[in-house]
């Protein structure tokens, strides 16, 4: 169970007409540099944006019974040096608004002997109205492992993830590959914005592709920055409240290139929202 918020991540969800080429990622970030100055907001473009790129598929039932109770299976795979990595990146969280709902659930795995991050996150996405935000909170149980799929029925998976156990799914169910999608994730390291001296965030931007031989097919891009939580939550209030700000400011000269949704996800099960 968490008890501690380890870190804050701002997401927008942009068009995906703009990123077909690295020259267009470039001209996106020395925009957000005007976007950052004109608004008073410290941000250090960085002059070379280097790239990566991530496999990535999801998993669930057919009538999608995680994603009903705010559960995410991911496999990403990394691909940047053109051979795919030995090992998959294994993310089971729990994502929802409800603070308790998130923290409280058990995201461990039975698995052993693996390299295992934990982290609960604040994720920071645009609200209703313009201008707006709203929180979701993200229980995260990340691992490396050689594993291909999670192809498997319900009853091996809650073995593998015994947190299932408080949700009453029917073992006997199967899990496959959400839609049979796979996506390619192009991701960006674009700079740094600093919000206070334990606020200082990372701007990334990362672009979602099918995979094609002759032609760039984006889906979707998601831009953010993240910062871990370092000191006292009080202390740091200002530089949280100075980071919420400018996401709500950004939102406007943003406008037309906002894509309907708040998170990739939900492209892959065909629906505008989580």
């Amino acid at each position: 169970m968490a008890s501690t918020i380890t870190a804050r991540e701002f997401k927008l969800l942009l068009k995906p007409g703009r990123f077909q080429t690295k020259r267009s990622v470039l001209e996106f970030n020395n925009e957000l540099a005007k976007i950052a100055d004109d608004r008073g907001a410290e941000y250090e473009g960085f002059d070379r944006v280097d790239s990566e790129l991530r496999e990535v598929r999801f998993f669930d039932t057919p009538d999608c019974v995680f994603r009903k109770n705010h559960i995410i299976l991911r496999l990403r795979r990394d691909r940047s040096s053109g051979w795919p990595d030995e090992t998959w990146e294994v993310t089971f969280k729990r994502r929802s608004p409800d603070f308790r709902e998130s923290a409280d659930f058990d995201v461990t795995s039975s698995m052993k002997d693996l390299t295992v991050k934990m982290k609960f996150k604040e994720e920071i996405i645009r609200g209703d109205a313009p201008k707006t935000i709203k929180s979701i909170f993200s229980n995260n149980y990340i691992a490396y492992y050689p594993v291909v799929n999670f192809e498997l029925p319900m009853s091996r998976i809650i073995e593998l993830f015994p947190g299932l156990k408080a949700l009453d799914l029917d073992p006997a169910q199967n899990v496959k590959a959400v839609n049979d999608a796979r996506v390619l994730e192009i991701g960006a390291r674009l700079g740094i914005f600093t919000f206070g001296k334990n606020a200082v965030a990372h701007a990334d931007l990362a672009v979602w592709t099918r995979p094609a031989t002759d032609k760039m097919d984006v889906l979707v891009a998601e831009f953010g920055w993240s910062y871990h939580m370092r000191g006292e939550a009080g202390k740091e209030q200002k530089a949280h409240e100075a980071a919420d700000e400018f996401f709500k400011e950004i939102q406007a000269p943003l406008v037309d290139e906002l894509f309907d949704g708040t998170t990739k996800t939900a492209l892959i099960y065909g629906k505008a929202e989580v």
